[in-house]
């Protein structure tokens, strides 16, 4: 659970960042509107991505971060996915190894966390399972593109639909699809 509560703290910074996003950028901004992405079933259109560094403290090493979130096909329905990469550099493109815990992630390895939120009421936080891998490219611009073939994920699912039971359970899913920078 603790383990949980630190992603989901972590995934709020990336996407309010993401959310609040300036660029100054003279390039034109990468067409999204095409790139889809699914968790647990659902499927999202790309709506805004941000990528972040994260400086070193004292619990915890440096990591960059690429924040994708989605909107479902009813305009209502939310997710993202988080890809985090070891260390303050700029990833490279390569092929990189998904891990399940992203702060021990070195070298060619990647953490991914997802969430959805296919309404108010239910809801979903999961972490990648180790195994699979995910295909960085980068555009002229640098920026980023990855693709992420279907991946095991874990996690909790949150369903409150009827407030006076609220259930909470714990879950394997699938995720999978491309995430571009902008």
């Amino acid at each position: 659970m603790k383990k949980n509560l630190i992603y989901l703290a972590v995934i709020a910074t990336v996407f309010a960042a993401a959310a609040c996003k300036k660029s100054d950028a003279v390039t034109a901004a990468p067409d999204v509107s095409k790139t889809t992405f699914t968790i647990n079933g659902n499927t999202y259109t790309e709506a805004n991505s941000n990528y972040a560094v994260t400086a070193a403290t004292s619990t915890s090493s440096s990591f960059s971060a690429l924040a994708v979130v989605g909107k479902g096909t009813d305009g209502k329905a939310a997710g993202g996915l988080v890809f985090y990469f070891p260390g303050a550099s700029r990833p490279t493109a390569g092929t990189y190894t998904v891990v399940s815990d992203f702060t021990k992630a070195t070298g060619n390895q990647i953490g991914v966390v997802a969430q959805d939120s296919v309404n108010v009421a239910q809801e979903g936080l999961y972490s990648s399972v180790a195994g699979s891998t995910a295909t960085v490219t980068l555009n002229s611009a640098g920026k980023l593109t990855i693709a992420l073939p279907n991946t095991t994920f874990t996690g909790t699912n949150f369903n409150n639909t009827n407030p006076k039971n609220t259930v909470i359970t714990t879950v394997s899913v699938s995720a999978s699809g491309t995430a571009v920078e902008n």
